[in-house]
């Protein structure tokens, strides 16, 4: 008897369970985006800065505070340590953008020109792939916007709840300078494995006044110009591309709060080049 009513308490969880999990997912919309970031660009300067310690901080040969300066170090490259992590065995890349297929070390490599990418600025596009979510019920767009010093905190949390964060950076792909696919990254990968506490990714809100955060916070908030080159649509799931500015608007959704697309995004479309500075005095405050 104290079988069957703990196995009818057992089954009525796992329905409440399965319910919530389903309207859940019910209410939630995601709208997958490709962008073209191209690094040369102006407002992009600070995440492709390849410049050595002695460079930004006009130290001595020599040494200072009885350490040596090591005048390779690169600071503010974001391919250059994307490159660098794979070299290191720390970064795996991948085929394409849907994160399934690994490519291997000598696939990546061979298709390098490593004389080009050291010595010229050929290698300077990247693809970012996004998937924005939004929630029906609530009208809004479900962000997740930590900050690097938050990380850890958040990190626990979502382990806690076995959940994974959902970036709206899903993955980044490297462009050879002939337009072909160089290979893609986990951007969570990327963020765990590369950019946090790493000297070599800082995005440099000042050099002047040394100040700079870290690559993931200048990411993780569209601190960046980038041009919208195709969409999935919902529906259909079909890839559409967009060539002019009517194909970005074409987004806007009838079922959730877009957020107004451009073909050309500047400074993603929560912040705008005037607020670089207010980001960053949010940055170091919570630090």
């Amino acid at each position: 008897m104290k079988i069957n009513v703990l196995k009818s308490i057992l089954v009525m969880l796992l329905v409440i369970f399965f319910t919530q999990l389903s309207q859940a997912q019910a209410d939630q919309i995601t709208q997958t985006l490709w962008y073209s970031m191209d690094l040369k660009d102006k407002a992009n300067a600070p995440f492709f800065t390849r410049q050595t310690a002695k460079m930004l901080f006009n130290i001595p040969n020599e040494t200072k505070n009885n350490e040596t300066i090591n005048q390779t170090m690169v600071q503010g490259d974001l391919i250059y340590s994307l490159i660098g992590g794979l070299r290191a065995g720390i970064l795996r890349p991948f085929k394409n953008d849907d994160l399934r297929e690994r490519m291997t070390y000598e696939e990546f490599t061979g298709k390098l020109d490593e004389k080009r990418f050291m010595e010229t600025q050929d290698y300077h596009v990247l693809i970012l792939k996004k998937v924005l979510r939004f929630s029906k019920s609530k009208q809004q767009l479900l962000t997740n916007d930590w900050f690097s010093a938050n990380f850890v905190t958040n990190e626990k949390k979502y382990e806690k709840e076995k959940k994974s964060p959902d970036y709206e950076i899903e993955a980044l792909t490297i462009l050879q300078p002939n337009g072909e696919p160089l290979g893609t990254f986990s951007f969570a990968e990327v963020v765990t494995n590369v950019l946090l506490d790493n000297e070599e990714c800082y995005y440099w809100v000042s050099k002047e006044k040394k100040q700079f955060m870290n690559m993931f916070d200048a990411l993780n908030h569209g601190l960046f110009e980038a041009q919208l080159i195709q969409y999935q649509e919902i529906v259909s799931n079909k890839i559409v591309g967009v060539k002019s500015e009517t194909d970005a608007q074409k987004l806007q959704s009838s079922h959730a709060a877009y957020p107004a697309f451009a073909s050309k995004m500047v400074f993603s479309y929560r912040f705008s080049a005037a607020d670089v500075g207010k980001v960053f005095s949010a940055f170091v405050k919570i630090k």
